[in-house]
């Protein structure tokens, strides 16, 4: 769970650099050649940490099981005898 975090956390701040660049905010001190490529890098790198983001909680949910084999079987065993 804490990728998942930090990958949503990197999809956040991308945006929010992406957007800052957008409307060309003064306090951005670095000066850019192309302020349009420099903007889509971000946003495509929000959109892959987002993507990132959505596998890590498949994965998570994929492995975590809500009820494991042996309950079930146990289940069982109780309701047959």
């Amino acid at each position: 769970m804490f990728c998942a975090s930090i990958a949503l956390f990197g999809t956040v701040f991308l945006g929010f650099l992406g957007y800052l660049v957008q409307i060309q905010m003064p306090f951005l001190k670095f000066k850019m050649l192309d302020r349009q490529t420099t903007q889509n890098a971000l946003y495509t790198s929000s959109i892959i940490y987002f993507v990132l983001f959505l596998l890590i909680l498949l994965h998570d949910c994929c492995k975590t099981k809500p009820y494991p084999q042996y309950k079930v079987y146990q289940q069982w065993k109780y309701e047959m005898f």
